[in-house]
């Protein structure tokens, strides 16, 4: 088991098939909590549509509100002790790994919900809202109050328009501008929450993975002293730092002047991050015209250049 945190952060995706019984297994939700530590939630694929309906809601709400590491189950009794070394010793506490895994659960499954959520108010109180009531009785302030920003009528009204005027399928298009404008949301508004979480709950040498040379070294050290301070002045100070004038970084979508056609991580030689493969939405500095993806930006480089996947040969 040593080398299946390494196996995580190497991993480009991750798909799931998610059940409302997932969250009683504490393997899954190790290997779900690990994978959201070093990667953004956007690369994790959740297939839920064909469990997740009315009558089945509630199982799933009280799955994640119940999470617990004493009660979740596990195949081989033995494995608990293995998991609960991991934990304590990735983690803060057992207590800080079930709330950032009831959080992005959350999260997640409310993103899920939003697209059903656009038609009217019936359907954003029946698929949307419990999600929110679930943050906020789990004491997910600052979540449920992102959540609360999700416009789902109004994106589904301007996707339809942009649909009418696409070349595309209607249908095809404005689903698929939908799906952008959730994501976009989801960008800026949801995933700081989860990362000031993330932030609070992980071991800072966890977030950093096996970090041997010096030049990697120096990475961590930069990142701690900008981190430092009180547990307040840390939430304060999770903002990026730019690697040329250390000024904190902007969460940013803009296109305008050099980004008209597109931006490139910093580090895209060691990352491959890029507009292409991560959308608009990156970490700026405008000063120095500096662009890192999320990954690099809270991490550092990666160090060695991504493993991408020989093309099969053809038949």
């Amino acid at each position: 088991f040593s080398r299946l945190e390494d196996f995580i952060q190497r991993s480009e995706g991750m798909v799931v098939l998610l059940s409302w019984q997932y969250f009683e297994r504490l393997w899954c939700i190790y290997e779900w909590a690990s994978f959201l530590v070093y990667h953004s939630p956007s690369n994790i694929h959740i297939c839920v549509d064909y469990f997740l309906k009315p009558t089945t809601q509630q199982l799933y709400l009280d799955s994640v509100e119940r999470f617990s590491v004493a009660s979740a189950q596990c195949d081989v009794e033995s494995d608990r002790t293995i998991l609960r070394a991991k934990i304590a010793q990735h983690f803060n506490s057992e207590a800080c790994f079930e709330k950032f895994a009831k959080a992005t659960a959350v999260a997640l499954l409310a993103q899920t919900g939003i697209r059903r959520a656009g038609r009217n108010k019936f359907e954003y109180e029946a698929e949307f809202a419990p999600w929110i009531r679930l943050a906020e009785r789990l004491q997910f302030q600052g979540l449920a109050l992102a959540l609360r920003t999700a416009r789902p009528g109004t994106w589904r009204t301007q996707a339809m328009r942009d649909g009418n005027d696409s070349q595309d399928s209607v249908a095809q298009a404005w689903l698929e501008r939908y799906d952008t404008l959730i994501a976009e949301w989801f960008e800026k508004h949801i995933l700081r929450e989860v990362l000031l979480i993330r932030d609070t709950c992980v071991r800072a040498e966890f977030l950093d993975g096996k970090l041997d040379s010096p030049g990697a070294q120096a990475i961590v050290q930069s990142r701690l002293q900008v981190h430092s301070g009180s547990p307040s002045q840390q939430l304060r100070g999770t903002l990026p730092r730019c690697p040329t004038c250390s000024c904190a970084m902007k969460w940013s979508s803009a296109t305008q002047g050099i980004y008209a056609h597109g931006w490139d991580c910093e580090y895209r030689t060691m990352c491959g991050a890029a507009w292409l493969s991560h959308g608009p939405w990156r970490w700026l500095c405008a000063a120095c015209s500096i662009d890192l993806c999320q990954p690099c930006a809270f991490r550092g480089p990666p160090l060695t250049p991504p493993v991408r996947p020989r093309p099969r040969p053809q038949a």
